[in-house]
């Protein structure tokens, strides 16, 4: 069982029965365990909640208010006071589980055995960021300065996305460059001020994120890892890349659910007559957050230096009838494309 310093630390993991998926979510994110233990007023385990399941709910069309009740696993794996902390951890690494609730024979959760943390072991695969566009829409702020070097929370968002990479354990990074390409190049070099190691894509004009890949000499081993360069979030790069060799796939995308109320009253007619009034409907939708992962054997299918945009490169591949899938963010994001973007991201920057 736990120290005595460390006895309270899963009672910051307590969910009660009545939150939200997203009020859930702050929970987790605090207590830092990875887990949420939703319980009744008694303190009764009713179930667990893990990332992986709030993914997969957003995959099912839940939103994240929802209750958790309809999201955690009902049947979690838990042990009794009995157990040691050493067997605990030999029946974690066993069922390949990271935490191990405690309950007593009331079914109270009395404690939480977690695998030791480890440092993310650094991955061989290549993370590309795009970097080449003009950023008109920023103008001009980008008369002189590439859009992802457009510092937020005093730092270039290309170098946000760089550093969080890295806590991830990639190391390898591909920018693709082609407006202003020497301002990046200048401030970023091979990546050695920043321990990790940086090449560049000098488009010859611009190509797209699916053009730009063509470029990629030699074609990579791993499955390689995309992401627009001016978007401020805390996307999981590592996540995504373990969903998308779990499933299996040739090229994920992460997608992100948006919402957009309509302000006015909608109105269904046939002819002249009026069928249903909807009142400022919700419209609900899943958009392109601008991450991918791409395995290599599907760059050898594109025309080299040809420009391609990712959503083409997409669809073309669906036509071939390889296996796209799409990977569930419920993390904060934001694509910095406008002028009112900026302080919006520069608060959310301060966050993540």
């Amino acid at each position: 069982m736990q120290k005595s310093n460390e006895i309270c630390f899963w009672k910051k993991a307590l969910i009660k029965s009545t939150a939200s998926t997203k009020e859930a979510l702050i929970i987790i994110d605090k207590a830092a365990v990875q887990i949420g233990l939703v319980v009744d007023k008694n303190n009764t385990l009713l179930g667990t909640v893990t990332d992986g399941d709030v993914r997969r709910s957003i995959l099912k069309g839940l939103s994240l208010d929802v209750d958790i009740v309809e999201v955690m696993n009902k049947s979690p794996m838990v042990c009794n006071e009995c157990i040691s902390t050493v067997l605990a951890q030999h029946l974690m690494r066993a069922n390949q589980v990271n935490q191990l609730p405690v309950i007593n024979d009331s079914g109270q959760i009395v404690g939480l055995h977690t695998l030791s943390a480890r440092r993310p072991s650094k991955v061989p695969n290549q993370l590309l960021i795009m970097a080449g566009g003009f950023g008109r829409r920023l103008m001009p702020l980008t008369k002189m300065l590439p859009k992802p070097m457009i510092k937020v929370a005093g730092k270039p968002m290309l170098e946000h996305i760089i550093k969080k990479a890295k806590t991830e354990g990639f190391s390898n990074f591909l920018i693709s460059v082609y407006y202003l390409d020497e301002k990046i190049r200048d401030y970023f070099g091979d990546g050695a001020n920043w321990g990790v190691n940086i090449k560049y894509l000098i488009e010859p004009e611009p190509l797209g994120t699916g053009g730009a890949l063509t470029m990629i000499d030699p074609i990579p081993l791993h499955d390689i890892v995309v992401t627009n360069g001016d978007v401020i979030s805390n996307v999981p790069f590592r996540k995504i890349l373990n969903y998308h060799q779990d499933q299996a796939a040739g090229a994920t995308m992460a997608v992100y659910n948006h919402e957009w109320e309509n302000p006015y009253g909608v109105i269904e007619t046939n002819g002249n007559q009026i069928l249903e009034i909807r009142e400022k409907p919700v419209q609900k939708s899943k958009i392109n957050a601008g991450v991918y992962v791409i395995n290599p054997k599907l760059i050898k299918k594109l025309a080299a230096h040809r420009a391609l945009n990712m959503t083409d490169f997409f669809s073309s591949m669906i036509a071939q009838s390889e296996k796209v899938v799409a990977y569930p963010l419920h993390e904060k994001w934001l694509d910095v494309g406008r002028h009112e973007d900026l302080m919006e991201a520069e608060k959310l920057a301060l966050k993540i």
